[in-house]
């Protein structure tokens, strides 16, 4: 039920969590996963990096990649590359391609293109079958050359009428001036 909500409905899911452990049901590390998700997918970083310090003092649970690329995940979308950065200093793991992909997406989303080439070339040589590199990296060059030309994508959408029902279908997006 918690995954279920995740995305869209973080603080319910959370509400479920925090009922869960209230009524001394101990959670698994996957659980832990999904909970980090809702909180980076919601916006709540505090409660985000709150449940992710609590995860081997209050629950037993031994935090590992899948922990720290949610964590990487929470604190990019919101834009806190800083306090990125002094995680992973300070992470005892070693980065691996979960971590490195977590990295490159948040930097696709708010364009951080320094960062993003040097997590594209470790993916690339941690992983050099995947495609997922050379995918997000282009993404931030594209954003940029758009965002210096001025341009704005848009979505487009285009009506059906028919058999006595209208409706509206969306069909994708171009890049226009603005």
């Amino acid at each position: 039920m918690i995954s279920a909500l995740a995305h869209g409905y973080g603080e319910e899911a959370i509400n479920i969590f925090n009922n869960m452990v209230r009524s001394s049901m101990k959670p698994y590390r996957i659980t832990l996963v999904v909970v980090l998700n809702a909180c980076s997918h919601s916006g709540l970083v505090q409660e985000g990096v709150r449940y992710f310090e609590s995860m081997t003092r209050d629950h037993g649970i031994v935090r590992n990649q899948e922990h720290y690329a949610c964590l990487i995940d929470l604190m990019g979308r919101a834009g806190c590359f800083d306090r990125l950065i002094k995680q992973l200093e300070k992470m005892p793991c070693e980065l691996d391609g979960r971590l490195w992909n977590a990295i490159l997406g948040v930097c696709r989303i708010h364009g951080n293109i320094e960062l993003g080439r040097k997590a594209a070339e470790q993916l690339m040589e941690l992983e050099p079958q995947s495609s997922a590199a050379y995918v997000l990296l282009s993404s931030i060059y594209a954003a940029l050359v758009f965002k210096k030309k001025k341009k704005k994508k848009y979505i487009c959408c285009s009506w059906k009428v028919g058999m006595g029902r209208e409706g509206e279908t969306t069909y994708g997006g171009d890049w226009r001036d603005r």
